[in-house]
Order: C-alpha cells, then sequence, then structure tokens
C-alpha cells in the first residue's frame, strides 16, 4: 500500500470496458495506491456489488476498509480527499478551481455522450453527419473548457494530471476505438488541436499505460456483439422489453411486457458500457401491445453504447415546452435532458431550429424528421411512449423587491442594535469571514436550484445581491456568465462566476469554512455518501417526482408516482444512513444534502396542498416526513423559502396555459 494508505485496503468493482471503472482505476493508479480488482459479471451481479450498491447496483464501487463508496465521479473525489498524501493532487487548491472542474465534469458526463449517441444508430450519411457535426460542438466547449482549466500548461489540471483529466481521460480508449469503428477522429487537429495534444500526452503517461485498455479489444467486443446481435435478429420470441423513464448517467431500468400482462419492474439493468451494441428497429416491426407500441425481439444483449442518455420518439405536430421555472426543459420522462431553449438552438439530434409559439418556445417535429430524434432502446425491444410535454410561463413581479438576502431573526436583532443596516452587512460579512467579498446571485425566483443556494447562503450566514433573471430576456450579465448552458442558478464572487446549483452548495461551503454551519461533513466517507444521496435526489427522487406530476395520462401518471414512491424509500433509507439517528442528514445540524433536498421542499408543499395529498407521508417515510417538519421551520430555511400559496398560483396559471395550448395544437 503506497504513501499514507498505512493498513487500508481498497477493493475495485468493475468491468474492464467500462469508462467509468476505468476512471477510478486511473485515479488509483495516479495516487500510487495498491488495491484489489473484482472483475464483475453484469449478467450475473456478485453479492458483494449487490449489498455494496444497492441502491443502482452498478460499477463501479469502491471498498475502502469495508466501506462501499459509488459513482465514479464520486469515488475520484473521495479518493483525492482520502488520500490526500498520496501522488499528486487531483482536486484544484483553490475552491473556485474546484468548482470549475465539478462543472465540466458534469458537462462531460451529461452532454458529451448525448453527442456520441447518434453516431452509433445512424442509418444515413445524412444522419451520420448531423450527429458528426454535433460531436464536433462538444468537443469544441471542451477545447475552452481545456483553456480555461489549463492556462496553457499540459493538462486539464495544469503542470500535472487532476480532477478532469481523469473524468475525461476514462473515454480516452474509447475515443480511438470509435474512429477505427466508425472512421471519426471526435478531437479533431483543426478544431481542437488542444484536446489532439492533451489525448496524445494522456495516454502516454505511465499511470495510465498500467490500466488502460487496448482499444482493438474494445473494437473487437463491440463487433462481437453486434455479431450477436444480427444472430438474434431472426429469432422469435414472444416476450417484450420496454424502458423505463428514469435515466442516470446512461442507465436506466427494464419493464418485462407479454401479451396480456401487466407492466412490472425488473430493476435496473447492467450499466450500459461503451461497445454495446445498439439496435434501431424499422418501423414496421414496432406494432400496438396495450397502451403501448413495442418492437419484436432482435437481440438477448442488445443495449445502448457509451452510457449515453435516452429520449423518448416524437409524434408528428410534437412540441417541446420549456420548463422555465426549473431553468430546464421536459420532455416525457427525460425531464432535464433538454435545457432552456433559446431561439437559435436546436433539439434532440439538431432538427429544425426552436419557434415562438405564443408565451412558449417549441420544437415542432415534421413526419420526416421523426427517426432523427433519439428512441427508447434497451436490450432487445423497443417501447414508444407517446411524447409528453411540461409547458411552463415566467410570471411578472416587481424583481426590484429581491435584490437583497432577508435577514434571519437573530439578525434583525443585530440590525436593530446596530441602526445601521450598512454596518450590520459589513459585520456579517466579517464575521463570516468574507472580509470584502462581493457575491451576487443571478436565480428565478420559483426554481429550486435558485433556493437551494439561497438556502447554502443563509445557512452559511452571507449576504449577496440577488437579480431575478427574466428568461424570456436573459440578461447579458447571465449569458456571459454561464455561456455554456445559459441559465440560472449562477453564483458570482467577486467577479468569478459559478454554475450548477450542487457545485454552487459545495463552493460556498469551502470558500466559506468559517462562515456558519459546514454543510460537506469532515470525513471524507461521509462527504462521499452526502454526494451520492445528493445526486440521487435530482437525478432518480426529482425526475420521477416530475413525471409524476407531468404525465400525459393518468396511467403515465401512476407509473410516475410509483417510481417516486421507490425513489423516496430509497432516500428514506439515505436519511437514516448519514443521520445516525439525529435530526438533519448532516447530524445535528443541516448539512448537504438537507439543503440539496431543502430546495424542492416549497414544490412538495405546493403539490400537496393541490394534490390532497403527502409526498413525505409519515406513514412510508416517517424520517421524512418529520425531516421536513423540522427543516421549513428553521429561521434560515424560512429567510428564503418562497410563499407556497404564491407557488400554487403559478402551477395554476402554468396548468391552464398548457391546458389552452394542447387545444390549439
Amino acid at each position: 500500500m503506497a504513501g499514507g494508505g498505512g493498513g487500508d485496503e481498497l477493493k475495485l468493482l468493475g468491468m474492464w470496458a467500462s469508462p467509468f471503472a476505468l476512471r477510478v482505476r486511473i485515479a488509483l493508479s495516479l495516487k500510487g495506491l495498491s488495491y484489489e480488482y473484482v472483475e464483475e459479471d453484469l449478467k450475473s451481479k456478485s453479492e458483494l456489488l449487490l449489498s455494496s450498491n444497492p441502491v443502482h447496483k452498478l460499477v463501479p464501487v469502491l471498498i475502502h476498509d469495508g466501506k462501499p463508496v459509488c459513482e465514479s465521479r464520486i469515488i475520484v473525489e473521495y479518493i483525492d480527499e482520502a488520500f490526500s498524501g498520496d501522488g499528486e493532487s487531483l482536486l484544484p487548491a483553490d475552491p473556485h478551481d474546484r468548482a470549475v472542474a465539478r462543472f465540466w465534469a458534469s458537462y462531460i458526463d451529461e452532454k458529451m455522450f448525448t453527442a456520441w449517441m447518434p453516431i452509433f444508430a445512424a442509418k444515413t450519411e445524412e444522419e451520420k453527419a448531423e450527429a458528426t457535426n454535433r460531436t464536433f460542438e462538444v468537443a469544441e466547449t471542451l477545447e475552452r473548457a481545456l483553456r480555461e482549466c489549463s492556462r496553457g500548461k499540459p493538462f486539464f489540471g495544469g503542470d500535472a494530471v487532476g480532477y478532469l483529466d481523469v473524468v475525461l481521460g476514462g473515454f480516452a480508449a474509447w475515443v480511438y476505438a470509435i474512429e477505427e469503428l466508425f472512421g471519426l477522429k471526435q478531437f479533431d487537429a483543426a478544431r481542437t488541436p488542444l484536446l489532439v495534444a492533451w489525448l496524445q500526452r494522456f495516454v502516454e503517461l505511465d499511470a495510465v499505460k498500467e490500466v488502460m485498455p487496448d482499444s482493438g479489444s474494445l473494437v473487437e467486443l463491440h463487433k462481437a456483439r453486434q455479431a450477436q446481435a444480427a444472430a438474434a435478429a431472426d429469432d422469435d420470441d414472444d416476450e417484450f422489453v420496454g424502458v423505463r423513464h428514469d435515466v442516470h448517467h446512461g442507465r436506466v431500468r427494464a419493464e418485462a411486457i407479454r401479451p396480456g400482462s401487466q407492466v412490472r419492474d425488473l430493476g435496473v439493468v447492467e450499466e450500459l458500457d461503451a461497445g454495446d451494441l445498439l439496435h434501431r428497429p424499422d418501423p414496421s416491426e414496432v406494432r400496438t401491445q396495450g397502451n403501448v407500441q413495442v418492437a419484436d425481439a432482435v437481440a438477448a444483449e442488445v443495449v445502448l453504447p457509451l452510457a449515453a442518455p435516452v429520449c423518448p420518439e416524437t409524434l408528428d405536430g410534437a412540441a417541446v415546452g420549456v420548463a422555465r421555472e426549473y431553468g430546464r426543459g421536459a420532455i416525457g420522462g427525460c425531464p432535464g435532458l433538454v435545457d432552456v431553449l433559446h431561439d437559435d438552438e436546436r433539439l434532440g439530434d439538431g432538427l429544425a431550429v426552436v419557434e415562438q409559439n405564443g408565451d412558449l418556445l417549441v420544437h415542432r417535429v415534421v413526419p420526416e424528421q421523426q427517426l432523427a430524434l433519439l428512441p427508447y432502446r434497451l436490450l432487445q425491444h423497443l417501447v414508444l411512449h407517446p411524447l409528453q410535454v411540461q409547458r411552463h410561463q415566467d410570471t411578472h413581479f416587481n424583481s426590484s423587491l429581491l435584490t437583497t438576502q432577508r435577514p434571519t431573526k437573530a439578525e434583525v436583532k443585530l440590525i436593530q442594535s446596530s441602526r445601521d443596516l450598512q454596518s450590520f452587512r459589513q459585520r456579517r460579512q466579517a464575521m463570516a469571514g468574507g472580509g470584502g467579498d462581493e457575491l451576487k446571485l443571478l436565480g428565478m425566483w420559483a426554481s429550486p436550484y435558485v433556493l437551494r443556494a439561497k438556502l447554502a447562503l443563509s445557512f452559511k450566514g452571507l449576504s449577496y445581491e440577488y437579480v431575478e433573471e427574466d428568461f424570456k430576456n436573459k440578461s447579458e450579465l447571465l449569458l456571459s456568465s454561464n455561456p455554456v448552458h445559459k441559465k440560472v442558478p449562477v453564483l458570482i464572487h467577486n467577479g468569478k462566476p459559478v454554475c450548477e446549483s450542487r457545485v454552487i452548495v459545495q463552493y460556498l461551503d469551502e470558500a466559506f469554512p468559517g462562515a456558519g454551519v459546514s454543510l460537506l461533513p469532515a470525513d471524507p466517507h461521509e462527504r462521499a455518501v452526502a454526494r451520492f444521496w445528493a445526486a440521487f435526489t435530482d437525478d432518480t427522487l426529482a425526475k420521477a417526482s416530475q413525471e409524476a406530476s407531468s404525465g400525459k395520462t393518468e396511467e403515465e401518471k401512476a407509473e410516475g408516482e410509483r417510481k417516486a414512491v421507490d425513489a423516496l424509500e430509497k432516500m428514506e433509507r439515505g436519511l437514516r444512513e448519514c443521520s445516525k439517528g439525529k435530526p438533519f442528514f448532516g447530524g445535528d445540524t443541516v448539512g448537504y444534502v438537507d439543503v440539496v433536498l431543502g430546495g424542492f421542499l416549497a414544490w412538495v408543499l405546493a403539490g400537496d396542498a393541490m394534490k390532497g395529498v403527502k409526498r413525505f407521508d409519515p406513514a412510508t417515510t416517517p424520517l421524512l416526513a418529520a425531516w421536513a417538519e423540522r427543516f421549513v421551520e428553521l429561521d434560515a430555511a424560512k429567510a428564503v423559502m418562497p410563499d407556497v400559496d404564491r407557488l400554487i398560483e403559478f402551477a395554476k396559471v402554468m396548468q391552464a396555459r398548457a391546458a389552452a395550448a394542447d387545444t390549439t395544437n
């Protein structure tokens, strides 16, 4: 065991071709840590894997002295924090640089593979050209990221390999494999010279060579599975497998659909890695089975390549609206897959330009364009669900009323005693360790993601200027501060922007360690567990809840509700694990997961009032129900929580506009 590892026992559960598992192996190699590697058969998962990652049942899992850490990016951060004395530091020391690295790591996982997916699906040269152009667009954005992070040095981490190098480097072997399979140079010397040079340097590092799979083996894996799929395509099979809507970094759930049977959950299927085959049935193969459309069985082992997100098929004339209060789009079971659409942006695979339709930005799809959007694909079958659209609209109010943070009750006493608001702000910043720090938050009042940032600022006792954004006419400050996504929230600290709500919350805790309560736990393993449940909140719980409220039919809403209940039961276990019998996820005081989940509480209460039910039901999730009651009564939460009645009115207006729009379409 290297360096400060002492008697540490490290075991990694992985799959050799998985870029996610490779990330972890690269991090361990760079840190000089020895470990036991266990190759998992994803068709017959070990009890160790199932018990170590009971939520997702996926690789990679790192087990350190018997304690599991799940999710590749979380594991890489954990390795850097738990073994800080070994090898080079992967995460930057500066809090803002760390926030930037986390932002781009999220971009790599969320955007890069959406661009790669159509390359595997393309049937015509035109489709391949469109997919290639989209891939180049993402690569060019990553080129800017490399320029920003490296500051002219060899790696994203500067002179030495860092966190982003490891995250992107996990896919290095597949970059070469895709070039051999499809003749596509994703990192092109003419368009992305920095990335080309970076890739060459990265794969030549000794620590990377030790663990990097041979790209030729990946090519052979893909070809072998492709051959298996072709051979199985002639087989008859009366069973059908559909696709559930909850996508988590390329992972999906499966349903068995048999003639006359009810849909039932089969659980999470194997992790979808590069090299797994892609099947795209001809529309003639699809037929109606019950109230869904299914495709005949074509192969037993065909799954999505590259852990790419999936998106529903469109229907003729379908319109995709924008969920403005969340700052992201909502398409059927893929809420958040499409960001806020602007007049010059395109949907899915880059089809028709988004147009203005009354108060809504929409994307219209004509018949010949239907197959260009990504269909659901999983194992050997296909299910086509109608496109679900959630349309939202901004409200109008006097944003000048929201330019300052409302003080807590304790702070009001300070104001009253000092009789000087300016003096109070200066004193609060001094107590927080902020000195002359200038904080500005760009947001939208009803966004739960913006509320997270407000909650973190409130719990940390930090003053800031709040700027309400008009999504119909976004400010130059927003567009320049978040040029990649162009959405809120954005925190600007002394002129430096930080984007994405979970990144912002972590940044505030790291940049202001002496202010208020510490949100992230001090122990590296507890930090990793908190990050896992925070990611689960967004990637599973929030998406399931939105599906339950936005389904077009009662059946779809019921299915979304079933998934939301399942996610809540898992979240209940998460609270039990994190709190250790104390009031909050953070223990005796509010922590990171409390803030992340707490951002949704106002909407949970609004939904309860509108539907006459309790999302956090004391009968099924008593810990969460008690937690929610405690959280909303905290002074720091009350100071920033939006009024529930106002949210209800906002939701009713949105529903009425959506209903009116449906009657005209």
